[in-house]
C-alpha cells in the first residue's frame, strides 16, 4: 500500500473545482477513488511523466502526480478538471 498525499497548495484548487461541479457528492466519491486507486498501485495508472510525475485522468480531473518507490509515498502534485476537447 502507498500513502497518498495531496499537495497543501492544491486546497484552494479543490475548493474551486468542487464548488464548479453539479453534484458535489460525485466528486466526493471521485477524489476517494482517485486515492484508492494510487494508494494500490499509483504506476498502473496514466503515464510517466518527467523524472517519477505521472500525469492520469480519472474523469472529470486529471491530475500530475509523483510516486516515491522507497517510501511508497504518492504526492499529488496538480489537479485540474480534464479538458474533453483534446
Amino acid at each position: 500500500m502507498y500513502r497518498v498525499l495531496w499537495d497543501s497548495s492544491l486546497k484552494a484548487t479543490l475548493l474551486a473545482l468542487w464548488l464548479e461541479t453539479e453534484s458535489t457528492g460525485d466528486f466526493s466519491r471521485n477524489i476517494a477513488s482517485i486515492e484508492e486507486a494510487l494508494s494500490t498501485d499509483p504506476l498502473s495508472y496514466g503515464e510517466s511523466r518527467r523524472g517519477e510525475e505521472r500525469v492520469a485522468i480519472f474523469p472529470p480531473l486529471t491530475i500530475l502526480y509523483e510516486v516515491d518507490e522507497t517510501s511508497k509515498t504518492v504526492v499529488i502534485l496538480a489537479v485540474r478538471l480534464h479538458d474533453r476537447s483534446t
